[in-house]
C-alpha cells in the first residue's frame, strides 16, 4: 500500500466529490475507457447484476436532497509508514441506506424520508406503510393424485425456502388445503380453497369472511399447480336457491331427492338464499369411507339432473377452481405461477388414485377438462415456469420407495421446485422497495413503532366522537395544562380502540405523538421496555443522543419539546403503575394520555397524582354501540336488520362492531341455528359453540388457550407445530401420519383464524408473522371460559416444552414430526423465560438472568428491549438484577449495533464490582467472561460509563488529533493535540510519555522521516521536528493549500507537497528546506488528493477540473507524467483510493455520472496505463485499502460488510459480514494480518463510535465495540494485540487489549526500554 499524502483538517471537515468543483475545461490528454483496454478483467456480483445495468429512480425526497444540499467536501488524512492506513470518508449518492450521509452531526428529523417523518411523528393517516413483509405460497392440487409431491414439498422444499426468506426478514406460509382426514370433508376444503382465494367485495357484505390471502395488505404471492392426470370430486359446496330448487323438481326418484335434500341445508343469512353442504364432522377411517361414498352419489344425481348449463357453471372440482381463481380471474400475477405436469405413459390399468374412473373407463369429460386447463395454463403462464414429467407405468402405481425411476422424479422435482422458487423468492426480495431506512434508524426500532402505529390506525374509527369525556380530553390536548390525564375506563370499555381515538383527535402535523400499547410486541411487554423505546423515538424526534433507556434519560428527553413541536405520549391499557415515567408535573410543551381499568393500578396511581388528573370513562350507551356497528361494517338497512338483536342489546358490554363481525363469520360458514342466543346469552359464547361443534371441544379450547396464554405471540406454523404434540388432541383427531396431522391442525387454525380476524394483531418481528389476541373485552371472555378450571397450567407446561425442543441441538428430533424452521428458535428466546417462569420451575434467575450466554443470544436472536421487559419485573425488588438492569440499559445502543461485545461492555462498566461480595451473581458472570477463549476488545481502564456513577471522565480542553506508529518500534506511537500545541512519544505499554514536545503551533498532521524525524503540519507549513532531542531542524519554505494541505514523504531525502493554488506538484529537499524540482498538470487543472507508492516512484493526483475527472499518474524519478486515466461518463472518488508499495497497480472508486447505481472499483496497471480488474458489488465502497504483502485490496462496503479481493484473480477471496456499523477508514497492522475500521468525522451515532476489527487470513470479524463516546483517532499495533484510541476530552491514549491473540511480538522483538537518548526520557520539551 502507498503512501497516503495527507492533509491536517480539522476533524470531520471533508473535500467535494471530484467533479463537484466548476472550472474551465482543460487540453485533454491521453484517455481509457472501459473499451480501450484488451485485458479487462470484469467482476460483477451475480445477485447485482440487474441493479448495474438499470438506473434506480430516485426518490423524491432523495432527488430533491442531492439537488440542493451540497455535497460535504472529501477529507484526506495522514498514513505512516509502518501501519499502512487509508481515512478517507466519502460521499455517496445511491439508491442504499447512506450511512455516510447519515454519519455526520446534525442530521434532524426533517432530513428524513416523509414516510418516516410521519410514522415517528405518530401521523397515523399521513402514514402511509409499506405492505407486509409475508410471502405466501399457495398449492393447487387433486388432494388423492398428489400426496407424494405436497408431501416432498413441505418435507424438502418448504424448509429451505422458508429459511432463506427468514434470514431475509420476510416470512413465508405455505397454504396447502388439499389433506384428508380432518375435520374437513372433500367440499369442505373446496369451500376452504374459496376461503383462502376469495376476495371480500365478490361476496354479499355481510359475509365478511375470506381475507386470509388476498388481503389487501398482501402484497407477495406464489401459485403452485400440480395438474396431473386426475381433477377430483367436482361436488359444489354452495347452491344458489334457484338451481338447487330448479334441480330437485326435476328429480322423480323419492330417494334422490331425499338424499339431496338431507345433504344441503338453506342459509337466509345472505342474499341471495344459498343453499350449503352439511359439514361432515369424523376423522373416523369407516366414517370417512362412508362420507366419501354418499358424496359420490350426490354427485352422480347433480350430473344426472342439473342443466347443461349449470353443470359447466357448479360441477367443477377443487383444482380447477383453484387455477380459475389463480389464473383466469388474474388475481396472480402469471410470473408468480409455477406449475408442474406429471404424466403416466403405456398406461396398462385403472388406478382410481391417479385417474378419474368411470364405470373401470377414463372419465371422458375428466380428460377434456384436463386438456382445457393444460391451455388455460398455456395461455396465461410462462414456458419457463412449466415443467413437464412422464413417468412410465408400474403395477405398483406410483410408489418411489420401490420404483427407482419415480424416486428419481421425487429427486429432479423437488431439485426444480426449490432451484425455480428459490430464485423467484430472492427476486421478490431483492425488489420488495422497501422503505429506506436512515441509517441511523435501526430496522428493530422502525418495526417497533410501527405496530403500534397500525395498531392505533386500524382501530381509530370504531369510537364515535360523540361522548362527553372526548370533548375535555380535545380541550386538554390543547390547553396549557401541565399534568398528565389519566382516563379510568370501565371494564366493559375497549380502552384500545379508545387509546385509538384519542390519538385521532391530535390535528396538528406537527405535534409529535407518541403512542403505545402495553404488551402489543415482545419489546413493549413491560412498562420499563415499552418506555425504553419511547426513548428511542423521542430521541430521534428532536435529534438528540440517547445515552440510556432509562427513567432518568427519559424526563431528560422530555424537556426538549419546544412551542415548534409539541410532545404527546399516548398509553394505552396499562397494567401496572406509570407515575415513576410519567411524573406529575410535565415539562412544558407535553401531555401525557394513559388509559386503564384496572382498579388496583388507579389506586396506586391517586396516592401520587392529584384527584383531577383522573377521569371516568362509563361505558358505552345502547345508540352510541348501534352507530359504532354501522360504521363499522357499513351495512345497508337490510341487511343491518339481518343482524340478531342479543348483538344490540349487549353490545355495550363489548365492541359491538367485533360482535356483528363475528357472527357475520360464522353464519356464512351455515353453522348458525336458527334459534339465535336470546336474554343476557353472549353471541361470543353460541360462536364458540359452533366452532367446538366443527373441530371439537378439545382441538378449539387447546387453540384458543394457547393465544391466550403466549406472551409474545405465535405464527401460524407454531400453533400447528405445538398442537401437533398435544396427545389429547392427536386421540381427537385419530390421525398418526404427522404431515396429515400438522396440515389438519394448520387448516382448522386458518379457519378460526378467520373467524378471530378482528380481534388478532398480526405483525412482522424479526422475519416471523406473529400473532396475538389483543382484545381485552373477548380475552376475558375465553378465559371465563376455557380456563376458569385451572388457570392453564397444562398449556403453560405444553409451551414450555414445546420451547425448549426448538433448539439447535434437538433439531434431528424435530424433523422428525415433519420438518425444522430456523423461524421456530424465536419462540426459544421470546417465550421461554415467560413459559418456565410461569411453570414456577427453579434455578429462573441463574438460567435466564445471571447467564451471559443466554443474554448474547437472547439479544441476537430479539432486541435489547426483549431483554429488558424480561428483568423489568425483578429489578424492582432485587439489587443485583437491577444492577444489571442498569448496565443493559447503558449499553442498549451498542447492544444493537452488535451483540456479540456485551462482554468487553460488562467488563468495562462492572469491573468495579467484579469482586463485590453483595454482587456474587454478576461477579461470576464477569469472571467467566474473563475466562472465555472468544476475542474481545477490553479496555485497560474504565472508560464506559458505570450504573449509577456520577464520575465523568477527565475533562480537557484538548484531545487527540492524530496517532502515529514509531518506524522500527513496536512500543512507541505518536500523539498530536492540535489546541493544545503537544507531540507526545508515548510508551502504549506503561501509558507513559517519554517525550512531550510544546509550544508546537497548532500540529495537524505528521510523517516519519525515521525514527526520531518528523515532518509535522503546523497550521500551512511543513517543519522538521526532531522527537528525539525535542529540537527544530528545518522549516520548509512556502505554505500549503488552505483547505487542502496535502503532503508525503518521498524518501529520507525529499517530502512531495501540492503547491498553495493546487496546481503544481513541489518537491522539496528535507535537509534544506529547498524547492528542488516543481511540475504541473496543465493550466487551470487543479489537483485534490496525492498518492505516492511506498517505493517512492510513483505519485497519482486526482484532476477536479477535468470532466469527467481524470487520475494523473507521475513518474518521480523522472519527474514525467505517465498517464491521463479516464472513463467516459464516469468520475473517479479519488478519496477512495490507494496504490501497491511498487507502484504497479492502483485501486480507485469511480461512479457513474448521473447515475443512483452504487459505485465500483476499478483497477489500473500503472506501467501500460490500463484498466486491469473491475470489480462490482450491490453495494458501494465507502474506504479501501491495499495489502501488497497479500497481494489483496479490502474494501469496505456501506452495510458494514468487508470485501477482500485477490488483486492477481480479481475474485472475492472472502466477504466478511459485518455490523451496523458506519466506517469511512481502514487501518492495517503492519505485522500480522489483522485490520481495524472505524468512522473519522462528526457524529452523534452508536453506528459511528464502533470500532471493529477483522483477521484478513481468516476472512472474519474478530471483535467490535461501541464507545460512549466517538474517537478523535485510531491506531492498530504492528502484532494486532491492542487498539491505541484518543477520545474528545482526554489528552491521554487508551488501550484496548485485543484479548486472545496470541502476538508474535515477544518472539521477534526484544523489549524497548528506551526511545533514543534514554537521558530526555520522560521529558517535557519547550520548543
Amino acid at each position: 500500500m502507498g503512501s497516503s499524502c495527507s492533509s491536517g483538517l480539522d476533524k470531520g471537515k471533508t473535500f467535494s466529490d471530484p467533479g463537484q468543483s466548476k472550472g474551465p475545461q482543460g487540453r485533454t490528454k491521453r484517455t481509457h475507457s472501459l473499451t480501450s483496454s484488451s485485458a479487462v478483467n470484469l467482476h460483477v456480483e451475480e445477485s447485482s447484476k440487474a441493479t448495474n445495468q438499470s438506473k434506480p429512480v430516485k426518490s423524491e425526497k432523495e432527488g430533491s436532497t442531492n439537488a440542493e444540499v451540497r455535497r460535504p467536501e472529501k477529507q484526506l488524512v495522514s498514513e505512516n509508514i509502518e501501519n499502512k492506513s487509508f481515512k478517507l470518508p466519502t460521499q455517496v449518492a445511491s439508491h442504499r441506506t447512506s450511512q455516510t450521509s447519515t454519519g455526520h452531526k446534525g442530521i434532524t428529523l426533517d432530513d428524513y424520508p416523509k414516510s418516516v417523518q410521519h410514522l415517528l411523528l405518530g401521523n397515523v393517516n399521513e402514514f402511509k406503510d409499506e405492505r407486509p413483509r409475508e410471502i405466501r405460497l399457495f398449492v393447487a392440487a387433486c388432494e388423492s393424485d398428489s400426496c407424494v409431491e405436497r408431501l416432498a414439498i413441505v418435507r424438502d422444499v418448504f424448509q429451505p425456502l422458508s429459511d432463506m426468506c427468514y434470514s431475509n426478514g420476510f416470512s413465508l406460509e405455505i397454504l396447502e388445503p388439499h389433506w384428508t382426514g380432518t375435520n374437513q370433508s372433500a367440499p369442505n376444503q373446496n369451500y376452504l380453497t374459496q376461503q383462502l382465494l376469495r376476495e371480500s367485495e365478490n361476496v354479499p357484505t355481510v359475509m365478511l369472511f375470506s381475507r386470509y390471502l388476498f388481503n389487501i395488505q398482501i402484497k407477495y404471492l406464489l401459485f403452485q399447480v400440480l395438474l396431473n392426470d386426475k381433477l377430483g370430486s367436482c361436488l359444489p359446496w354452495i347452491i344458489p336457491d334457484d338451481v338447487f330448487t330448479d334441480t330437485l323438481s326435476l328429480i322423480s326418484d323419492e330417494t334422490e331427492k331425499k338424499l339431496l335434500e338431507s345433504s344441503y341445508r338453506g342459509d337466509d343469512t345472505v342474499q341471495p338464499l344459498t343453499y350449503n353442504l352439511t359439514v361432515v364432522n369424523s376423522n373416523e377411517s369407516k366414517k370417512v369411507k362412508s362420507t366419501q361414498k354418499k358424496m359420490t352419489q350426490i354427485e352422480e344425481v347433480l350430473k344426472k339432473y342439473m342443466t347443461e348449463e349449470n353443470k359447466e357453471k357448479y360441477l367443477k372440482s377443487g383444482l380447477e377452481t383453484e387455477i380459475n381463481l389463480g389464473l383466469v380471474s388474474k388475481r396472480v400475477q402469471p410470473d408468480n405461477v409455477f406449475v408442474v405436469m406429471r404424466s403416466f405413459t403405456d398406461v396398462s390399468s385403472m388406478s382410481s388414485v391417479h385417474m378419474d374412473v368411470v364405470n373401470g373407463e377414463r372419465d371422458q369429460h375428466s380428460l377434456e377438462t384436463i386438456h382445457h386447463l393444460k391451455e388455460i395454463i398455456n395461455n396465461n403462464v410462462p414456458n419457463s415456469n412449466i415443467f413437464k414429467f412422464e413417468l412410465q407405468w408400474t403395477p405398483y402405481d406410483f410408489d418411489p420407495s420401490k420404483v427407482p425411476e419415480h424416486e428419481q422424479y421425487i429427486e429432479n422435482f423437488c431439485e426444480t421446485l426449490q432451484k425455480e422458487l428459490s430464485k423467484k423468492l430472492q427476486g421478490i426480495m431483492d425488489n420488495s422497495s422497501p422503505i429506506i431506512l436512515p441509517f441511523n434508524i435501526p430496522d428493530k426500532m422502525y418495526q417497533e413503532v410501527k405496530a403500534h402505529t397500525t395498531m392505533c390506525r386500524n382501530l381509530q374509527h370504531i369510537y364515535t366522537p360523540s361522548l362527553p369525556v372526548l370533548s375535555r380530553l380535545s380541550a386538554y390536548l390543547t390547553n396549557s395544562d401541565e399534568t398528565p390525564m389519566v382516563l379510568v375506563c370501565d371494564t366493559s370499555v375497549d380502552t384500545h380502540a379508545l387509546t385509538s381515538h384519542v390519538v385521532s383527535l391530535i390535528t396538528d402535523k406537527n405535534t409529535a405523538t407518541v403512542v403505545r400499547f402495553l404488551g402489543l410486541t415482545p419489546e413493549s411487554k413491560t412498562i420499563g421496555a415499552l418506555v425504553a423505546g419511547m426513548c428511542r423515538q423521542i430521541g430521534h424526534l428532536y435529534s438528540q443522543p440517547v445515552a440510556c433507556l432509562d427513567q432518568a434519560n427519559f424526563h431528560e428527553l422530555m424537556q426538549h419539546a419546544c412551542e415548534k413541536r409539541p410532545l404527546i405520549i399516548v398509553l394505552g391499557e396499562v397494567t401496572e403503575t406509570v407515575t415513576d415515567w410519567v411524573p406529575e408535573q410535565l415539562p412544558p410543551h407535553v401531555k401525557a394520555v394513559v388509559l386503564t381499568s384496572n382498579h388496583q393500578v388507579v389506586q396506586e396511581m391517586k396516592r401520587q397524582m392529584p384527584r383531577d388528573c383522573f377521569v371516568q370513562v362509563p361505558s358505552l350507551p345502547a345508540e352510541a354501540s348501534s352507530e359504532m356497528v354501522k360504521k363499522m361494517t357499513k351495512l345497508s338497512s337490510t341487511e343491518y336488520g339481518t343482524i340478531p338483536s342479543v348483538i344490540h342489546d349487549q353490545s355495550h358490554r363489548v365492541v359491538a362492531s367485533l360482535g356483528v363481525q363475528l357472527f357475520c363469520d360464522l353464519s356464512s360458514l351455515s353453522v348458525i341455528s336458527s334459534d339465535q342466543p336470546t336474554g343476557n346469552e353472549l353471541s361470543f359464547s353460541q360462536l364458540f359453540l359452533k366452532l367446538e361443534s366443527m373441530f371439537s371441544r378439545i382441538i378449539v379450547s387447546k387453540l384458543v388457550c394457547v393465544l391466550l396464554l403466549t406472551q409474545s405471540g405465535l405464527s401460524s406454523f407454531h400453533i400447528a407445530a405445538i398442537l401437533s404434540k398435544d396427545e389429547e388432541i392427536l386421540k381427537a383427531l385419530k390421525l398418526t401420519d404427522p404431515p396429515k396431522i400438522f396440515h389438519t391442525l394448520l387448516l382448522i387454525w386458518l379457519e378460526v383464524k378467520t373467524v378471530l380476524q378482528p380481534f388478532l394483531h398480526a405483525f412482522t418481528f424479526n422475519g416471523v408473522l406473529l400473532h396475538i389476541l389483543f382484545s381485552a373485552p373477548l380475552r376475558t371472555l375465553l378465559m371465563r371460559r376455557y380456563l376458569a378450571d385451572n388457570g392453564g397450567k397444562e398449556v403453560h407446561q405444553i409451551l414450555c416444552a414445546f420451547c425448549e425442543s426448538v433448539t439447535c441441538d434437538n433439531q434431528e428430533q424435530a424433523i422428525k414430526r415433519l420438518f425444522y424452521l430456523k423461524n421456530f428458535e424465536i419462540l426459544k428466546y421470546l417465550e421461554y423465560p415467560y413459559q418456565y417462569e410461569q411453570c414456577k420451575r427453579e434455578n429462573f434467575n441463574t438460567k435466564f438472568i445471571f447467564n451471559m450466554d443466554w443474554l448474547e443470544a437472547k439479544i441476537g436472536a430479539t432486541s435489547t428491549l426483549c431483554v429488558l421487559g424480561d428483568l423489568d419485573e425483578q429489578q424492582k425488588v432485587n439489587p443485583e438484577v437491577k444492577l444489571l438492569y442498569q448496565a443493559i440499559t447503558l449499553s442498549a445502543e451498542a447492544l444493537d449495533v452488535c451483540h456479540t461485545q456485551i462482554s468487553s461492555q460488562f467488563l468495562s462498566r462492572l469491573s468495579e464490582i467484579l469482586d463485590h461480595s453483595q454482587h456474587r451473581n454478576i461477579g461470576r458472570m464477569l469472571h467467566a467472561c474473563q475466562a472465555e477463549t472468544n476475542l474481545r476488545l477490553e479496555a485497560m481502564s474504565t472508560c464506559l460509563r458505570h450504573p449509577n456513577s456520577q464520575i465523568q471522565a477527565p475533562f480537557s480542553d484538548d484531545e487527540l488529533s492524530g496517532l502515529y506508529w514509531v518506524p522500527g518500534h513496536t512500543n512507541f506511537i505518536i500523539s498530536l493535540s492540535c489546541n493544545s500545541g503537544e507531540i507526545t512519544v508515548w510508551d502504549r505499554k506503561t501509558h507513559k510519555f517519554v517525550r512531550k514536545l510544546i509550544g508546537v503551533h497548532r500540529p495537524q498532521d505528521l510523517k516519519m522521516v525515521d525514527s526520531f524525524q518528523a515532518v509535522v503540519l503546523c497550521n500551512r507549513e511543513l517543519l522538521i521536528y526532531d522527537l528525539d532531542q525535542g529540537c527544530l531542524e528545518t522549516k520548509f519554505r512556502g505554505v500549503l493549500n488552505l483547505k487542502q494541505p496535502m503532503f508525503g514523504v518521498r524518501n529520507n531525502e525529499s517530502v512531495i507537497t501540492l503547491s498553495r493554488n493546487r496546481m503544481y506538484i513541489n518537491v522539496l529537499d528535507i535537509e534544506s528546506g529547498d524547492t528542488v524540482a516543481t511540475f504541473k498538470a496543465g493550466e487551470d487543472r487543479f489537483l485534490n488528493s496525492l498518492l505516492i507508492s511506498k517505493n517512492g516512484k510513483i505519485l497519482v493526483c486526482g484532476d477536479e477540473t477535468q470532466k469527467p475527472s481524470p487520475l494523473l499518474v507521475w513518474e518521480l524519478q523522472e519527474r514525467r507524467l505517465l498517464h491521463d486515466l479516464r472513463m467516459a461518463q464516469h468520475q473517479f472518488i479519488t478519496s477512495i483510493m490507494d496504490i501497491t508499495d511498487d507502484g504497479h497497480y492502483v485501486v480507485c472508486a469511480c461512479e457513474e455520472l448521473e447515475s443512483t447505481a452504487p459505485n465500483f472499483l476499478v483497477v489500473y496497471d500503472l506501467v501500460t496505463g490500463q484498466v486491469f480488474k473491475i470489480w462490482k458489488w450491490k453495494h458501494s465502497c465507502t474506504c479501501l485499502a491495499v495489502v501488497s504483502a497479500t497481494k489483496s485490496v479490502v474494501s469496505m462496503l456501506d452495510t458494514g460488510d468487508v470485501l477482500v479481493w485477490d488483486l492477481e484473480s480479481g475474485s472475492v477471496r472472502f466477504h466478511m459480514k459485518g455490523v451496523n456499523a458506519v466506517c469511512n477508514n481502514i487501518i492495517l497492522a503492519s505485522q500480522c494480518p489483522l485490520c481495524v475500521t472505524w468512522y473519522k468525522g462528526e457524529s452523534l451515532l452508536p453506528n459511528a463510535r464502533t470500532i471493529c476489527v477483522w483477521d484478513l487470513e481468516k476472512g472474519c470479524m474478530v471483535a467490535c465495540l461501541t464507545l460512549d463516546d466517538k474517537p478523535t483517532c485510531i491506531e492498530i499495533s504492528p502484532f494486532g494485540d491492542s487498539i491505541i484510541l484518543g477520545l474528545p476530552r482526554q489528552n491521554d491514549i487508551l488501550t484496548f487489549s485485543l484479548t486472545s491473540v496470541e502476538s508474535d511480538e515477544s518472539d521477534t522483538v526484544e523489549d524497548e526500554a528506551w526511545y533514543g537518548d534514554p537521558t530526555n526520557n520522560s521529558t517535557i520539551i519547550q520548543v
